[in-house]
């Protein structure tokens, strides 16, 4: 309840078009209930998100058609809207709509979420104190909390990423009907948000590790479900602008990756960390100082990855978890490890991009689980376990109230 009510507190303090890219998801909305297409994405305000693969905004459109006049904005559409609550033509009523669709990401959030306590009642059970910390991670991550509550695509691809993530892990898996259900989740969760392609591998590796004799006759009719589903979304992508899997056409690609990426891989790497623990504001202006980031957010981190070293070191026989559990952990690493890098290759591809935290979040949980599990191999103390969850709830009352407040409110 903690976690729904510093949500709520985020979706009506912060003004409308106030978080990242909100009002460019919201036009996306916007122009697919007025004229019934999708808007062709361009470099420019508010057009550069109508590239993105359709499923949430064919979800939000369902929405705003049932209730259009809730639209205070919607006769002043595109480029003419102002989103700047400096100017003096910024319109400081909030949109009802809009909040309408603030709610929608934090009712795909509290799936998020009660999806992960289904997975560590199943898969944790007998880690009481690594379910604590991981669900008050989900919960309390500051950017998280932001970003859950503004209008974006992420709060579903999250929680179909999370789904996704706990149906695989089932022993029925390898059944007609549950593969057909595995398929359209993914295929569903691939037209949200391109960010969730990193379940593939994590699907291909799963089934290695626990289904190793029935490993094609799992991902063939899998991912075949899978691709027919995105293949008429990538046919008019590609149609469109020319490439099937289309990322910010009419950007200017970089060549950092193979020029001077030393620095420009150092400032990416710095932006992924920061903002993933604790962001906000349309283009993400409102920081934490600089001491809490590298004291708590690093401190916290550093100690999480000791935990897992500890425990990659001594390995399961000592490590007070089973098998199946280790090889989870394991898993998971190298998904997480391998949506860093993604992510970091991604950022590094554009002029004008950067590497954002949320990039990461299409794999929230198995990053819970890690965090959570790299903790308390340090240790399993009551007062120790609680510290985290502490401190990012602290965080978030500093942040929504001492920064986020002062800054939109004076």
């Amino acid at each position: 309840m903690s976690g729904l009510g510093v949500r709520a507190l985020w979706v009506y303090i912060v003004p409308v078009w106030q978080q990242a890219d909100e009002y460019p998801h919201f036009y996306y909305v916007q122009h697919l209930h007025k004229y019934r297409g999708f808007p062709i994405s361009r470099p420019v305000f508010p057009y550069y998100e109508g590239y993105q693969p359709p499923m949430y905004y064919v979800i939000a459109a369902g929405v705003y058609s049932l209730f259009p006049s809730l639209d205070e904005q919607r006769e002043q559409m595109g480029e003419t809207v102002e989103v700047n609550f400096r100017s003096t033509d910024y319109q400081k009523e909030n949109n009802s709509m809009a909040l309408q669709l603030r709610w929608l990401s934090v009712l795909f959030w509290s799936g998020t979420f009660w999806v992960a306590v289904l997975f560590f009642r199943k898969f944790i059970w007998d880690k009481t104190e690594v379910s604590v910390l991981g669900l008050s991670f989900l919960a309390f991550l500051p950017t998280l909390v932001s970003n859950s509550s503004s209008i974006t695509n992420d709060s579903l691809a999250v929680f179909l990423a999370t789904l996704f993530i706990y149906l695989m892990m089932q022993e029925k898996i390898r059944l007609p009907n549950y593969l057909f259900l595995l398929g359209l989740i993914l295929g569903w969760g691939v037209l949200t948000k391109y960010n969730n392609l990193i379940l593939i591998p994590v699907l291909v590796g799963s089934v290695v590790l626990f289904h190793r004799s029935s490993t094609f006759r799992i991902l063939l009719p899998l991912l075949g479900i899978a691709a027919v589903m995105v293949f008429p979304w990538f046919k008019f992508t590609g149609d469109t602008y020319g490439m099937p899997l289309a990322m910010n056409p009419g950007y200017e690609t970089s060549q950092a990756i193979n020029g001077q990426a030393g620095t420009t891989l150092l400032v990416s790497a710095r932006n992924l960390f920061w903002s993933f623990w604790a962001a906000a504001g349309r283009a993400y202006e409102i920081h934490l100082p600089v001491w809490w980031y590298v004291l708590v957010f690093g401190g916290m981190t550093i100690l999480a990855v000791l935990g897992l070293v500890k425990l990659f070191v001594r390995v399961r026989s000592s490590a007070g978890i089973t098998s199946f559990q280790f090889n989870l952990i394991v898993l998971f690493f190298i998904a997480a490890v391998m949506l860093i890098v993604a992510s970091l290759w991604y950022s590094l591809s554009y002029q004008i991009m950067t590497s954002w935290g949320k990039n990461l979040y299409v794999l929230i949980l198995p990053i819970a689980i890690l965090f959570s599990v790299g903790w308390t191999q340090i240790s399993a103390g009551r007062i120790w376990v609680i510290t985290p969850p502490m401190l990012l709830f602290v965080t978030n009352i500093v942040y929504l109230f001492g920064l986020a407040r002062h800054y939109y409110h004076g």
